[in-house]
């Protein structure tokens, strides 16, 4: 796999989560004004949309910066799970996976069966095939 072409596809998807936190904040900051209570509630389910949009932007912004770091020394295409090398296939539909596929389903499968617990908690766990 090229480096050259996964850090421009990384940093391309980074310009694009960049613009949309700085447009989903420009919608919010536009809608906050004087507001008829019949179009409260309309309101406050777009602004919670936005709100869900820019966590989702944000966490893979996160994402996209971390693999950015792991081309930089040498630990891109890494499992940080199980150390395995994640597929090509993986790669190239998420440039940003930190974990193959078998380590991300006993992730989620983890997440799913303890759900008081977040995705932070879990970086720190060692998951053995």
């Amino acid at each position: 796999m090229n480096t050259e072409t996964v850090r421009h596809q990384l940093n391309g998807k980074r310009q694009e989560l960049v613009a949309n936190l700085n447009g989903i904040r420009a919608d919010v900051m536009t809608a906050k004004g004087r507001v008829a209570e019949d179009d409260q509630a309309a309101m406050e389910h777009e602004e919670f949309i936005s709100i869900q949009r820019n966590s989702l932007n944000h966490d893979t912004l996160l994402l996209v910066n971390q693999a950015l770091e792991r081309l930089d020394t040498g630990e891109y295409g890494i499992c940080q799970a199980c150390e395995e090398p994640i597929s090509e296939k993986r790669l190239k539909v998420l440039p940003w996976a930190k974990y193959c596929v078998p380590c991300q389903e006993r992730i989620a499968l983890m997440q799913t069966d303890m759900p008081q617990v977040g995705a932070s908690a879990l970086e720190h766990v060692e998951i053995y095939a």
